[in-house]
């Protein structure tokens, strides 16, 4: 798992993780990733500093977009992270 998924979850940053994951299942779609959790864009950009300084990366790297995917896939499947259903 991408490191800084790993230390997300072990500093218990649900809201940072969940918001990274909604961003990457909406494809890095600032508008939509905002909408669907209820957030002024400048709150979401806010947190996508914040994740990007915490993973040490910048998230409009493609590698890195895959790689914290499969880190948020796997890390379901570890039962360390639990997706939280979204409401549009």
């Amino acid at each position: 798992m991408h490191p800084g998924i790993v230390g997300l979850l072990e500093h218990d940053r649900g809201d940072l993780v969940h918001t990274l994951d909604v961003y990457l299942t909406n494809g890095g779609d600032a508008r939509k990733t905002a909408r669907e959790l209820h957030l002024h864009r400048s709150t979401l950009y806010y947190r996508l500093d914040k994740l990007a300084e915490a993973i040490g990366s910048h998230l409009s790297d493609g590698e890195t977009r895959f790689e914290l995917t499969l880190s948020l896939r796997l890390a379901v499947l570890a039962g360390l992270y639990t997706p939280r259903p979204t409401v549009v």
